[in-house]
């Protein structure tokens, strides 16, 4: 048996992928908590994630007791109490903005994870292995982001991952003044044409000194950019620069800003910048996927369009791109038998949560939006894939 994890840390990639690859003897509770506490919801005495989470045990509760699995039935018994009890004595470090919570009934796998992004919902499953697709939508949404903030004399360049900033990897430059002084007023008469002519030379100095730093500088974040492999990356400076900046960029580096916003945060620490793009990017993410699934939609033979043709595509390691809505129940249809496979017998309603499994398993990028919020994907019956070959 292997000993119980109960490490906390931040899910990512690679704690997406473990978990997708396991598949133990028993059955796994996975519990899905909305934490945050900047949701209305959560301010009251009662926090409505706590009472999701005793509502979700009861539910699954219910349905061992109602079950022929006697061990499973008395196994959980003993866990529901200890979770509440846990969960009960969260401090708020513990509890962050969303908790992912992987048991299962055997101790074989304890696994607790703790978010600084709000996760979309409440949600608490028995699987035969852990339920994971609530989990891709939080690490996409994490994905590292490269966030350049730029004035006349200084720009920072920062990285965000899964709703933080790492102090350590703040990037800055600043322009070279040792040459130079900024014009502060004239000693002489305001009418004295040499005064003029003075002042109009020194400010004409500042700001070709200030083209030269943009320049330059624009050149060292272009290649902290590329090198830093970020897809997104979001532009802030105050009095028009951001577009000016995001132009003299090196091409690869000016391809990859997504966003250019007229905003000064240069005097801010890296927690308070964290926390005012963070909406940008969330917006950023919400638009790309709807905007990936009207593509696919309209892309031809490369393209797999609902669950027949995505889940046998999945079966045979075609797909590069999966776009769904993981807790969308697809409509009852004949599935061709090597779809059969990916599915493994479970219900039409886990057929998301094995897509999902799927796609983790052959490298496959996979992107989650609501069938709701994307009329493309609510045709296709919840899946969409990009196809490899």
């Amino acid at each position: 048996m292997t000993p119980p994890d109960q490490t906390e840390q931040l899910p990512d990639l690679a704690a997406l992928q473990r978990l997708a690859a396991i598949d133990g003897d028993a059955p796994v509770v996975s519990v899905y908590l909305r934490t945050d506490p900047r949701d209305p919801a959560n301010t009251r005495a009662a926090p409505a994630w706590r009472a999701a989470l005793t509502g979700g045990l009861g539910e699954v509760g219910e349905r061992l007791e109602a079950g022929e699995d006697r061990g499973a039935r008395l196994a959980f018994r003993d866990l529901h109490a200890r979770l509440l009890a846990e969960a009960e004595a969260l401090d708020p470090a513990s509890l962050g903005r969303g908790v992912a919570w992987f048991v299962a009934l055997d101790g074989s796998l304890e696994q607790r994870f703790v978010s600084r992004l709000p996760l979309a919902a409440d949600l608490v499953r028995l699987d035969a292995r852990p339920f994971v697709s609530p989990l891709v939508d939080l690490v996409s949404r994490g994905a590292p982001a490269g966030i350049v903030l730029v004035g006349h004399e200084h720009v920072r360049l920062l990285e965000w991952a899964h709703g933080w900033i790492d102090e350590a990897a703040d990037f800055e430059l600043q322009i070279d003044q040792s040459d130079w002084r900024p014009y502060r007023g004239s000693a002489g008469s305001a009418r004295n044409r040499t005064t003029v002519t003075h002042e109009a030379h020194v400010e004409a100095r500042e700001e070709a000194q200030r083209d030269r730093f943009l320049a330059s500088a624009a050149g060292s974040v272009g290649e902290r950019i590329v090198g830093g492999g970020w897809e997104r990356v979001l532009l802030l400076a105050g009095d028009g620069l951001a577009p000016r900046f995001h132009m003299e960029l090196p091409a690869p580096a000016r391809a990859r800003v997504q966003l250019d916003l007229d905003l000064n945060l240069l005097g801010l620490s890296a927690a308070e910048v964290a926390q005012r793009v963070e909406p940008h990017l969330e917006a950023l993410h919400r638009h790309r996927a709807l905007a990936l699934a009207e593509q696919l939609e309209n892309a031809g033979p490369e393209v797999a369009s609902g669950p027949p043709a995505v889940l046998a595509a999945l079966a045979e390691r075609r797909v590069g791109q999966l776009v769904l809505d993981p807790l969308h129940v697809p409509a009852a249809s004949p599935l061709p038998e090597v779809a059969e496979t990916v599915l493994a017998g479970a219900p039409p309603e886990l057929a998301g949560e094995r897509a999902v499994e799927a796609a983790i398993a052959s490298d496959a990028e996979v992107v989650a939006v609501a069938v709701a919020d994307a009329p493309a994907l609510a045709r296709a019956d919840g899946m969409l894939a990009r196809l490899r070959w």
